[in-house]
């Protein structure tokens, strides 16, 4: 559920829980298995039958958000509770995603004759100088939009002019921006770069949508029901924020309001990884309160 390859830095055992102090190391401890054990335990805690809420699991997505899409086929809902590792604040929103492949098409020829053919290599390099000066948009909540190379594939035969590269662009939008904009934004910038070879950009293959930006406000029902059981367990109102990271709940947001809560940890994505076992409790606590008061 939700977790990536330990790298080779770990400190800890990434397989096994190890508790010091106030903090459980382990891969996924915080993103997110430290929050499928709340909502697990609280669920337990608070069903019977006349209980109507629903816990799901779901599965991929570091991937395409499988799991996600199939639950939005088969469960409908009036809100969604998500526990996503968030320092014990709230969440109401987050930027989208999209992704796309720019692929050159040179000339090969031997290498030491570089001046007869068209490196593929060495042109991909002044797009993604190119991409720096990349416009992008910006929102009041959710802050500036994003693009990062994510990954560069090419080369020649040991000793050929590469005719072929290609290039995965990440590019994160806020409200405002459409997939549409985007496409036609990379096509004008590479149409006026005066490449030596033909281009071709496609979006990344994927079976599933990409994710769009969504923002809950803060006057929605079951905004205003969160915050006022979070003040009367916490005695003090929540902090909401928003995150730069999409994830599943940019899905679950299509269909419901949905609220972004989880346990304090760091690391996430990075060696040892940790949660706070201190917030873990908390968490699980005011989730029951929550539960109950539904």
């Amino acid at each position: 559920m939700d977790t990536v390859e330990p790298s080779f830095e770990w400190t800890k055992a990434p397989f096994s829980a190890t508790v010091e102090g106030n903090r459980l190391y382990g891969l996924g401890a915080s993103d997110m298995k430290g929050g499928l054990a709340v909502l697990m335990d609280a669920f337990r805690t608070v069903t019977s039958p006349r209980s109507n809420v629903i816990l799901s699991l779901v599965v991929d997505e570091e991937g395409v958000s499988t799991g996600a899409y199939k639950l939005l086929k088969e469960v409908k809902a009036d809100v969604c509770l998500v526990t996503e590792p968030s320092n014990g604040r709230t969440i109401l929103g987050s930027r989208g995603r999209y992704a796309l492949e720019i692929e050159l098409f040179g000339k090969k020829m031997h290498g030491s004759r570089p001046e007869e053919g068209v490196n593929a290599v060495a042109e991909m390099s002044r797009v993604l100088d190119a991409l720096d000066e990349t416009r992008l948009g910006s929102h009041d909540k959710l802050g500036k939009a994003s693009l990062a190379p994510l990954k560069i594939r090419g080369g020649g035969d040991s000793l050929s002019i590469p005719d072929y590269c290609n290039l995965l662009v990440d590019r994160h939008i806020v409200p405002g921006e459409s997939g549409e904009d985007v496409m036609q934004a990379f096509e004008e910038k590479m149409g006026s770069l005066g490449l030596r070879c033909r281009h071709k950009i496609s979006w990344m293959k994927r079976s599933t949508p990409f994710l769009e930006p969504y923002v809950l406000s803060r006057s929605n029902e079951q905004v205003m029901r969160f915050a006022q059981v979070h003040e009367e367990h916490f005695g003090r109102p929540p902090e909401f924020e928003y995150a730069s990271g999409p994830g599943d709940y940019n899905i679950f947001a299509t269909k419901m309001p949905t609220l972004v809560l989880g346990p304090a940890g760091g690391s996430w994505h990075q060696p040892d990884e940790y949660v706070e076992v201190e917030s873990l409790n908390a968490c699980r606590d005011f989730y029951v309160h929550l539960l109950e008061s539904f």
